[in-house]
C-alpha cells in the first residue's frame, strides 16, 4: 500500500515500504431501517374553494380557419399563377388574372385558341398577395378548369366581376 501525504512546506509524497504490516479496518456501515416499518399516518387537511358562476374553459383564439383566409386571399387577389400540364405532359405555370364570383369559385378569361393547355383539366391556382414585410400570405386552391357551358351567361356575369 502506498500512502501519500503532503505538507505546506514540502511538495513531494512519501511512501512508507511495503514491509510494514497494515492493519485492517473495519467500517461499520449503518443498517437501513426495515423496508416495512410502522407508519403513523395523520389526518391530511385540505380546503375546498367553490365558485358561484360557472368557468368556462374554452381556448378562444382569433386567429381565422385556413379556409377563412384561403377566401381572404382569393377575393383580394386578382393576379395568379395557374399550372397544369402541357399536351406533352410537361408542367406549365402560366400569369392569369382572374376573379371570384359571389360562390368563390374563381373565373379565369382564357384564351380559346391557347393550344399549350392540355386535354386533362386539372389544375391548381396560386395567389400571393403583395405586402411589405416578411410575411407573404399566399394559397394554392386545387380543382378543374371547365369551360362554361352557356358562354352569354357568363359573359354577363363576368361584367359584374371585377376584372380591374
Amino acid at each position: 500500500m502506498l500512502l501519500q501525504t503532503q505538507s505546506p512546506s514540502s511538495h513531494s509524497a512519501l511512501s512508507l515500504p511495503s514491509s510494514i504490516p497494515v492493519s485492517k479496518f473495519k467500517l461499520n456501515i449503518p443498517k437501513p431501517n426495515p423496508p416495512f416499518r410502522k407508519i403513523r399516518f395523520r389526518t391530511v387537511k385540505c380546503s375546498i374553494s367553490t365558485v358561484s358562476e360557472p368557468i368556462h374553459l374554452e381556448l378562444k383564439s382569433n386567429k381565422p380557419f385556413p379556409a377563412e383566409l384561403s377566401r381572404t386571399i382569393m377575393e383580394l387577389g386578382s393576379v395568379g399563377t395557374l399550372s397544369t400540364l402541357t399536351r406533352e405532359g410537361w408542367p406549365l405555370g402560366i400569369g392569369v388574372r382572374f376573379a371570384v364570383d359571389p360562390e368563390g369559385t374563381p373565373v379565369l378569361c382564357l384564351n380559346s385558341s391557347d393550344t399549350h393547355l392540355s386535354i386533362d383539366s386539372r389544375s391548381s391556382l396560386h395567389v400571393q398577395l403583395e405586402q411589405c414585410g416578411l410575411r407573404t400570405p399566399q394559397c394554392t386552391i386545387l380543382g378543374n378548369i371547365n369551360k362554361p357551358e352557356d358562354g352569354k351567361a357568363m359573359k354577363n356575369k363576368m361584367k359584374d366581376l371585377d376584372f380591374s
